[in-house]
């Protein structure tokens, strides 16, 4: 069996598209925002502080969990499809394809 990569599709922060997202990533882009929620604060000072995310302004709002999960994957095999100019109608190129989720893991400092 012999793999060929024929298209790319992505969801980020910093670009919802494969070429944009890629491009931004590569120079090193990021866009930390402060998100809706609140922890203590671990400083010498008593108090709660806003944490800090990379959140995907405009195609998450609102979205959580499995239904985040499902947005994110939508979008990605949507730009899968335009990038690669497939029909997604086309039975043999869904037979024939893999799928790799990327998620990167929870980061702690």
């Amino acid at each position: 069996m012999s793999l060929s990569i024929t298209g790319l599709g992505l969801v980020c922060a910093v670009g919802h598209d494969v070429v944009t997202g890629c491009a931004a990533l590569r120079c090193g882009m990021s866009r930390p925002h402060p998100l809706d929620l609140r922890v203590a604060s671990t400083g010498d000072e008593p108090g709660v502080e806003s944490v800090v995310g990379h959140p995907l302004r405009g195609l998450s709002d609102g979205f959580v969990g499995l239904g985040l999960y499902g947005l994110l994957a939508e979008g990605a095999i949507r730009d899968l499809l335009a990038y690669s100019r497939l029909d997604p109608g086309d039975d043999r190129f869904w037979g024939d394809t893999g799928l790799y989720l990327c998620l990167s893991p929870a980061r702690t400092p």
